[in-house]
């Protein structure tokens, strides 16, 4: 029998927290729903508490498979997902009270395709809800819907923007998705690219989408742990951002993307630059003199890949931090920066 949505959960020796979070799938007062909880490989306890809740509850589908990543296992779970929508959930997290049948009537109200929630960002010492709008919508006015898949790219091409949007808009998480717009059009998580990969993914779902609603309701509870995924950190960083900047330019190639959105795209680099500055280059792991730092950091700004993007920072609807780096990169100040922050490290 289908279900009117497929929860797709990628496990990962998540043991300690995944408990938490099927309890939240669980307590869902959506009934006609299956729970998908993939199991890649954990060498943890993640399988036995899996298979409980399979055994105890027929809403559970246990699927256990040798280790290939997050898209990989996503990529297995929507293969068998029969629900007419389907929703991501991280292993590590929560889905809020009732979140399930939120999304659901608001869908079934606007006949979307897609539908967003907000979140709430915590750990133990933190808790801090954002909105990813300023307002509800339903709509199937393309331009607006532009804008949203802009937004994926970077936070200041919003329709409807709000200083509380945060960072997280091109995560899977979060919203609730008609498989069909996978299915009809071959959409699946790019397994050779394990950053930005959902942003990639979701490009593509608001290429193909009619209608998309918002709904200002606080969804999922996004837990931030030193291993999240967005977390990556030091040289490796580099390659990870060149890789999903290729993406990027070929979605922008394929479906021929106009202006507006490759300045949503070069927006996305100075991110990328801004993160890998503070990750890589002018961390104390990353190795050489401050001078050998400043100098790669360089190559890489005046590097054809980040160019156009720091030629056009003008032009870009940065945001606070962003806009700030913006400033630094324009006006030729790196160095300054660079100094800064190797000095902020060095006496942290």
């Amino acid at each position: 029998m289908a279900s009117l949505i497929s929860v797709i959960v990628p496990v990962y020796n998540s043991a300690v927290y995944l408990t938490e979070c099927l309890d939240s799938l669980k307590k869902q007062n959506f009934k006609d729903v299956e729970f998908i909880i993939i199991n890649d490989g954990s060498k943890d306890s993640s399988r036995e508490i899996i298979d409980n809740y399979a055994k105890n509850d027929s809403r559970f589908i246990a699927i256990h498979k040798n280790n290939e990543g997050v898209s990989a296992a996503r990529n297995d779970g929507l293969k068998i997902a029969k629900g007419e929508f389907v929703f991501f959930c991280d292993s590590d997290d929560i889905l809020a009270e009732n979140a399930l049948d939120k999304l659901y009537q608001k869908a079934k109200t606007g006949n979307a395709d897609v539908v967003i929630g907000d979140y709430i960002a915590f750990n133990e010492n933190r808790k801090k809800a954002y909105s990813y709008f300023s307002h509800e919508f339903s709509t199937k006015e393309k331009n607006i819907i532009e804008q949203i898949q802009q937004m994926v790219l970077y936070r200041g091409y919003s329709p409807y923007y709000t200083k509380d949007c945060g960072y997280l808009f091109s995560t899977p998480w979060g919203f609730l998705i008609k498989k069909e717009i996978f299915e009809k059009n071959k959409i699946d998580f790019p397994k050779d690219l394990n950053y930005y990969e959902d942003g990639i993914v979701l490009l593509k779902i608001f290429e193909f989408a009619s209608v998309v609603a918002y709904i200002k309701n606080e969804i999922y509870l996004y837990r931030i742990t030193k291993n999240s995924l967005c977390h990556s950190e030091g040289l490796e960083l580099i390659e990870k951002c060149s890789k999903a900047s290729s993406y990027i330019s070929n979605f922008i190639t394929e479906f021929n993307k106009g202006h507006e959105f490759t300045n949503a795209y070069y927006a996305r680099m100075i991110f990328f630059l801004k993160k890998i500055a503070l990750k890589s280059f002018f961390i104390k792991e990353f190795p050489g003199s401050f001078f050998k730092k400043y100098k790669c950091f360089k190559q890489l700004v005046k590097s054809k890949e980040y160019k156009k993007a720091t030629q056009n920072i003008k032009y870009l609807k940065l945001k606070e931090s962003e806009k700030y780096f913006g400033f630094v990169l324009r006006f030729r100040l790196a160095f300054f920066y660079a100094l800064a922050q190797h000095f902020r490290n060095r006496f942290k």
